[in-house]
């Protein structure tokens, strides 16, 4: 299988994690060892995030808003358009930070778009590939206003735009309308 990187994933209907229903993820890095992505639709309350903070912690300034990333524990993470505070190109003009100091400097600019995660998803070798041939999983292309956009509605356009090619090809339709009832 071709690498997924800088593709969205979007959760079949019938996804079974609850971690993960509904979910769409950015693929941000994807190879033989394994893939790391993030839920670019589920934003957290910054309130609560803080309040579970020790106070050994540095206080987190306010600046982009926070998503919940997956169910895998880790760093502060950001996906971001500034070239400068970048780890890893997901996609052309799109970039991956995990470093802490790079995060940091990320919240602290409200020049360019940029999301920051709690938590990531997280795949072993063979793991992703086995899900997306089971249909747990529908890949597609991802774009940077989509990357940044508030998620509302996201699956559901994803998902609609996902499915509504493959049903096209399955059933060798030239053309789907958005709306159904004006067939």
């Amino acid at each position: 299988m071709m690498s997924l990187q800088g593709r969205f994933l979007v959760a079949a209907p019938h996804q079974l994690d609850p971690n993960f229903s509904e979910a769409v993820i950015l693929v941000v890095q994807h190879a033989d060892r394994g893939a790391l992505g993030v839920m670019v639709n589920r934003p957290r309350d910054r309130q609560e995030v803080i309040s579970r903070q020790r106070s050994t912690r540095p206080r987190w300034p306010a600046g982009p808003r926070l998503y919940f990333g997956g169910p895998v524990t880790g760093p502060r993470m950001a996906v971001h358009t500034d070239e400068l505070f970048s780890e890893i190109e997901v996609l052309p003009g799109v970039f991956f930070a995990g470093r802490k100091k790079n995060v940091l400097a990320l919240t602290r600019s409200r020049e360019r778009p940029c999301k920051l995660f709690t938590g990531y998803a997280g795949w072993g070798p063979g793991q992703l590939e086995h899900e997306v041939e089971h249909g747990i999983w529908r890949a597609t292309a991802a774009t940077a206003a989509e990357i940044f956009s508030s998620g509302d509605n996201l699956w559901e356009r994803l998902l609609r735009q996902a499915y509504g090619s493959l049903l096209a090809v399955m059933c060798n339709i030239k053309h789907i309308p958005s709306n159904a009832s004006l067939n």
